[in-house]
């Protein structure tokens, strides 16, 4: 039997007693260790509640033991950064003078997890100095390291190391050691389309505040607390409003007041914004001229489906049939006509009507343009939790079931079974 050979053998041991690299035997896959870490600080790890991003090292501590080499082969500074969402792994490596033919060595890199005072690695990578291996670079006495590594998607590394060594680790010119810092996902808040009334030609009545609307996205995972947006611009002003919070990967449309000062056009400049985050959208905004004064009378929609009256004004006694969907995941969702009204609004001088009513059952919000004798651009939106209606359900073919308009006027039917998800049905005059 071939006697086993002892790994004992192969450890390599720098000069002195506080000799601190320790590789391992060339047929052992362990990769080094590396001592003289330092303290770790509670505020190196990120909360419990946060998404780590990536966790990133400047590696200042240089174990004792090391003799004075040369220039070529010895750190005046290194870098490193575990990359967790792209899975890669990356550092910047100076050196105190640019490598040459006879003071070329290796640089092994290592990530791992701490051990004491001791940097146990789990992951390295080397590289010769002179001519960098595939996923390394160098210019001058810059090294520089960018890998894709599947282990930096998910192990949890507090440590790096850096040593420059001789062909098989030995011997040892010089290393680094220190420990690695989370750095926490943060929110990425970006502006999306800004419309009126559907339409992004932004052009409103000067001297009255118009209600636009902003989609406001987050395309990172982290959520984003105390989001506002405000806006500026000459000749404009912007209500700020409060958003709140907007979910990791989510969306919402916000409902923005800006009001036209002058007749002349003008850039308005929105800006979404919370701790960490912010992004802007420049809006240009045109006057339009007042429509003509809403005339009085009975409003119908072609489908007979939303009735209302205009009157000093104001619209009154409203009232939409809609094809309400029930309930849903995870038990069978139910269908039904039922019957809403809105409380009594007024028309502002630019014709949008554009209110929300916070009701016991439902929340509702509507909104039309109004011009004369003519409603378009109009509907009611049934809101709170997912929409459900399309436009095309409020046209279905349906005999009257119960409460009609000429029955009982909308206040007095009886409410809905469950709150609307959604409802939506375009006006015509």
């Amino acid at each position: 039997m071939q006697a086993r050979r002892c790994a004992a053998a192969l450890v390599i041991v720098l000069v002195g007693t506080l000799a601190a690299v320790t590789p391992a035997a060339a047929d052992d896959p362990r990769p080094l260790s590396v001592g003289g870490l330092p303290h770790a600080p509670a505020a190196d790890r990120a909360g419990a509640s946060d998404i780590v991003a990536a966790r990133v090292g400047r590696l200042r501590n240089r174990p004792s033991g090391f003799p004075t080499g040369a220039p070529a082969r010895t750190l005046a500074s290194a870098e490193v950064r575990q990359d967790l969402l792209a899975e890669r792994v990356s550092g910047r490596f100076v050196l105190a003078a640019a490598p040459t033919a006879a003071t070329a060595a290796h640089l092994t890199v290592g990530f791992g997890h701490a051990d004491g005072s001791t940097c146990q690695g789990d992951v390295q990578l080397t590289t010769p100095t002179l001519d960098p291996a595939p996923g390394w670079a160098r210019a001058g006495r810059t090294i520089t390291l960018d890998q894709a590594s599947e282990d930096a998607g998910w192990q949890d590394w507090d440590c790096a190391f850096a040593v420059v060594a001789g062909p098989g680790q030995t011997p040892e010119y010089d290393a680094r050691v220190d420990r690695l810092t989370d750095v926490p996902l943060r929110p990425a808040l970006r502006l999306g389309a800004v419309r009126l009334l559907g339409s992004t030609k932004v052009r409103l009545v000067p001297g009255v505040w118009t209600t636009v609307e902003v989609v406001v996205r987050n395309t990172s995972r982290a959520d984003a607390a105390g989001v506002v947006v405000t806006g500026a611009g000459k000749g404009v002003q912007v209500r700020r409003t409060r958003v709140g919070k907007v979910w990791g990967e989510s969306s919402t449309t916000e409902r923005v007041s800006i009001r036209l000062r002058g007749r002349r056009a003008a850039r308005v400049r929105l800006t979404v914004k919370a701790p960490h985050t912010r992004a802007s959208r420049t809006v240009r905004v045109r006057p339009a001229a007042a429509p003509a004064r809403p005339r009085a009378g009975v409003y119908v929609s072609t489908d007979g489906s939303i009735r209302f009256r205009i009157r000093n004004g104001r619209v009154v006694g409203f009232s939409a049939r809609l094809y309400t969907r029930c309930g849903g995941y995870p038990d069978l969702p139910t269908y039904s006509w039922s019957y809403y009204d809105f409380p009594t609004v007024a028309i502002p001088r630019n014709g949008i009507v554009d209110r929300i009513d916070d009701g016991r059952l439902y929340d509702a919000g509507l909104r039309m343009r109004v011009s004369g004798g003519s409603v378009t651009k109009g509907g009611v939106l049934v809101l709170r939790a997912q929409p459900v209606l399309r436009e095309g359900d409020l046209h279905r073919p349906a005999p009257l079931t119960a409460c009609p308009p000429s029955a009982c006027p909308p206040s007095a039917c009886p409410p809905p079974a469950c709150p609307p998800v959604r409802g939506s049905g375009w006006m015509a005059g």
